[in-house]
């Protein structure tokens, strides 16, 4: 049974707070960390299929374009953390005062404001994803389309993908609006997901994992290798 996207909803206010940020430069001179994207989604749109209220923490000339939601009660999240479902059970765990750490590292704390001096640490040693360094959405990209594939797709019905076709493998997902023509796709080593009015030209091989995001183009006779990701509106 779906409830919601594919999950209940939490209703905590979930708060991305950027830190360290010059590691993750020049990527972060424009945008948070949460924006960035590993797999199909961005860091803040995984946890947005967790929880109904999301915002980020940021510089304040970021601000405008990424505002913050603070209420009286939030759960404050390092910006770089991929949430899991293990993970978002002992963040739902944490009362008001508390923070999650994992070897002095910290994940998470429950607060009014942001300060997490003086709180009560909890400890964790559930395996924690998270992008430490930028090449990290790199080596990591592989785990995060397979994630993001399932997360994205269970309990939904892709499109048809047209004869003209040939296809290795089962594990893809076309959205609502794509085109793909005269093409060879692989997903042997992993899916292929091609997001809503994305178009795959005529002569493209693609072997998988691979995703397209909305309104991208590969252009024809393009030849791509697993693990990759094309941004929406990317050509």
């Amino acid at each position: 049974i779906c409830v919601g996207f594919f999950f209940n909803f939490a209703l905590m206010n979930l708060i991305l707070f950027d830190n360290n940020r010059e590691n993750y430069y020049p990527l972060s001179f424009t945008r948070p960390i949460a924006e960035f994207r590993i797999g199909i989604l961005t860091i803040k749109e995984k946890w947005e299929k967790y929880y109904k209220s999301v915002s980020v923490k940021t510089e304040d000339y970021l601000a405008v374009k990424f505002p913050m939601k603070q209420t009286k009660d939030n759960l404050w999240v390092s910006g770089k953390i991929l949430p899991t479902k293990t993970l978002i059970t002992e963040i739902e765990s944490l009362r008001v005062g508390e923070i999650l750490e994992k070897k002095g590292v910290m994940i998470a704390f429950r607060s009014a404001v942001f300060d997490p001096n003086k709180l009560n640490k909890i400890t964790t040693n559930i395996e924690i994803y998270s992008v430490e360094n930028i090449w990290d959405i790199f080596n990591d990209n592989d785990r995060e389309i397979k994630n993001d594939f399932s997360l994205l797709t269970t309990g939904r019905k892709s499109q048809s993908l047209s004869k003209n076709n040939s296809l290795i493998g089962k594990d893809i997902f076309i959205e609502k609006g794509a085109k793909v023509s005269f093409s060879i796709l692989n997903t042997e080593s992993g899916p292929i997901y091609i997001g809503e009015n994305a178009e795959v030209m005529e002569g493209s091989i693609i072997r998988g994992p691979f995703a397209m995001g909305e309104s991208a183009v590969l252009k024809m006779g393009a030849k791509i290798y697993g693990a990759t990701t094309l941004g929406p509106f990317c050509k």
